[in-house]
């Protein structure tokens, strides 16, 4: 009988490729917060593979949160992998003190509440956090706010790993991903410009590393931080 593996967030290529890849070896929760044709659509496409399960969840919603632990209880649980967040650039002065605490709301308070009502549900298994190369090393002023919540998220991460034991617990920083993500072609080609491999990450690369983290063979790395991001020259 296979385990459920939570992806958080399946709106995006990202999260959608991260089911594919995952769905020969777990019965699969999806979670969305919007795009439910495109998560429809997904459920159809996998449905013959394994068993899937989709529900709504808004990270900012405790009662979501709370319903979500209802559906996951007795579910045989052993991975959680969080794909969601939340990004909006503007000018950094142009940022007030509720832009921030959104931010910190779902990329960081979401997560912990998640975190804090699953892993009793888990006796083994990993939790995964995509994450971005903003939390640590990236300059880009007009998303200050969202490289922020994710340097907070990298923390509590950090601290999950001792206090979820022996769940493994690790993070993906992600630079740049071909995901759909509104660049102009002089933006795309400065960026790319900064990577030694000298392309973006694919949908694919993602899903492998969370495919082999989420395995045997990565059963002795935990409270790691590893970069996807082609080699970035600073």
């Amino acid at each position: 009988m296979k385990n459920f593996a939570l992806i958080i967030g399946v709106s995006n290529e990202i999260g959608r490729e991260i089911a594919r890849e995952l769905s020969s070896k777990y019965n699969l929760f999806l979670t969305y917060n919007n795009n439910y044709q495109l998560v429809k659509e997904l459920e159809d496409e996998l449905s013959y593979k394994t068993l899937v399960r989709t529900f709504k969840l808004d990270l900012e919603n405790d009662e979501d949160i709370d319903n979500l632990s209802m559906e996951l209880k007795n579910k045989n649980l052993s991975l959680i992998v969080g794909v969601a967040g939340f990004s909006h650039d503007k000018i950094w002065n142009e940022y007030e003190r509720l832009d921030l605490l959104k931010y910190y709301n779902i990329n960081v308070a979401g997560y912990f509440m998640v975190f804090k009502k699953l892993i009793n549900y888990m006796k083994e298994g990993s939790i995964i956090s995509i994450n971005s190369t903003n939390s640590t090393y990236s300059y880009y002023p007009e998303s200050l706010a969202y490289d922020a919540s994710k340097a907070a998220l990298l923390n509590l991460n950090h601290n999950l790993a001792l206090i979820a034991k022996p769940i493994r617990v690790n993070t993906i920083l992600c630079g740049w991903v071909d995901s759909g993500e509104k660049l102009s072609n002089e933006e795309y080609k400065k960026e790319k410009e900064k990577i030694i491999l000298n392309r973006f990450a694919t949908p694919e690369d993602v899903s492998s590393l969370v495919s082999f983290l989420s395995s045997d063979k990565a059963s002795y790395i935990n409270d790691a931080i590893i970069n996807l991001d082609g080699g970035k020259i600073r």
